[in-house]
């Protein structure tokens, strides 16, 4: 068994529905994504699923759906350069 810490919820009858939708999707990442929940495990873990997703649906939904996995791998190549030049530049201060 694995004890994770409270997933806290606050007045849930006064949030609208994005923010409900964010909050379960959230909830769904706090429950089955692989800990720590950090941003490298959120995003395998909606890669995953948008992957998923994909089967089933009509070719212009996944194209759509191949689209935003384009993006989302796109995007997680600018933050990995990023990571790479901030290490860089603390190396040098040492």
């Amino acid at each position: 068994m694995i004890y994770l810490k409270p997933f806290v919820v606050n007045q849930f009858g006064y949030l609208d529905e994005p923010q409900k939708e964010t909050l379960l999707i959230a909830y769904l990442q706090y429950i089955s994504a692989p800990m720590p929940l950090n941003l490298d495990n959120r995003e395998a873990w909606l890669l995953s699923r948008l992957k998923k997703l994909k089967q089933g649906k009509s070719a212009a939904d996944q194209e759509k759906l191949d689209l935003i996995i384009g993006v989302i791998g796109a995007q997680q190549d600018q933050i990995d350069d990023l990571k790479v030049n901030v290490k860089m530049i603390r190396d040098q201060e040492e």
